[in-house]
């Protein structure tokens, strides 16, 4: 490892700091950073070596967080931070900084396994991901073809920088994207039946044994019904985001349309589109209603086919079957309500 310098990728600064934090070097006079950045390399030397104590040699850095009722999660002072514990941070990780697949340990290796292909031998790629052979390399590789094709069989150059973009994870990444299950959601799955049913199993063992606590079975359906629970979230949530990453573009493309075919001045639903029916021009809304009858709709038979003048019924060819038809259609789609037709009493 060595200096990097932007700070919040360089390993060196996090190991000094968790250093200082832990009290962790030999040295006494070492008691902040600048002790270390002013620190001379003697003459004789080509370098300077920072020893930590003994009796923190065996501590590992990277450490289970431990957690106590009513109090803040603290790291604990033994344990290593376990493998599935970090893919929970992973997934967590990539979750909340908007990424569309789940984060995890393949996802970083794979990445480090590229990057060293691209620069280095096969030997050094081999000893970097620690493999016996250079043929389980290609569970590693990037799906992403990073090569341009396209450009290749057209016989033009290549765009390297718009390829290394495509082939990134990170080119779907949307911050906005949801990171917890909706209200609605988590309503349902508290009301699911099969979670309703464990939960009763759970309490009535609950109330059964009483203060035995140890009993094996209650802890084991206890355990089904939590199980089942996290289960249902995490189907859930993956649901819901794939839902989002699916939708979300074709939304943005919508409302982007329709914000820009929107007029600026309307006078009313015929003359300027329903898109943006103005209710201001009229004293009241049903002065906005007599024109609409008396100088649009009042030329129409009632079973008359009358086309839809928003922008996008009008690219869709929408098409209305008389004035009622005209008015419902208004009302559903549009949110405009126009005035009722008369009935004529037999």
């Amino acid at each position: 490892m060595y200096q990097n310098s932007n700070p919040f990728l360089c390993p060196i600064a996090h190991m000094i700091a968790v250093g200082l934090h832990h009290d962790a070097f030999a040295a006494s006079t070492i008691r902040d950073p600048e002790a270390i950045l002013r620190a001379r390399i003697p003459k004789r030397k080509t370098c300077r070596i920072f020893r930590w104590k003994e009796s923190k040699l065996k501590e590992p850095i990277f450490r289970e967080p431990q957690r106590a009722k009513g109090q803040a999660s603290l790291a604990s002072p033994v344990m290593p931070l376990r493998a599935h514990t970090v893919a929970r941070y992973l997934k967590r990780l990539g979750r909340d900084v908007g990424m569309e697949q789940p984060l995890s340990h393949t996802c970083i290796r794979r990445g480090t396994g590229n990057a060293v292909d691209k620069m280095g031998t096969v030997a050094d790629r081999d000893q970097v991901m620690g493999h016996s052979y250079s043929g389980i390399f290609q569970f590693y590789i990037n799906p992403n073809v990073k090569c341009d094709v396209q450009t290749a069989y057209l016989e033009q150059p290549s765009d390297t920088a718009l390829m290394k973009v495509l082939s990134s994870m990170s080119l779907t990444r949307y911050p906005l994207a949801p990171n917890k299950l909706s209200l609605d959601d988590a309503r349902a799955i508290e009301q699911h039946a099969t979670i309703v049913k464990l939960r009763q199993k759970r309490d009535a063992l609950t109330k059964t044994i009483g203060e035995i606590r140890r009993e094996a079975r209650p802890e084991r359906r206890r355990g089904s019904a939590a199980s089942e629970k996290k289960h249902l979230r995490d189907r859930a949530e993956r649901k819901a985001r794939e839902r989002y990453f699916m939708e979300n573009d074709t939304r943005e493309l919508e409302q982007e349309d329709e914000d820009e075919v929107k007029p600026a001045v309307t006078t009313c639903a015929l003359e300027g589109g329903l898109a943006s029916q103005r209710m201001f021009c009229w004293s009241r809304p049903a002065k906005m209603m007599d024109h609409l009858e008396d100088h649009h709709l009042g030329y129409f038979a009632q079973d008359a086919t009358i086309s839809c003048p928003h922008p996008t019924c009008r690219r869709k060819g929408a098409m209305l079957d008389g004035v009622s038809h005209f008015k419902n259609h208004a009302l559903c789609v549009h949110n405009i309500k126009l005035r009722v037709p008369r009935v004529e009493p037999f």
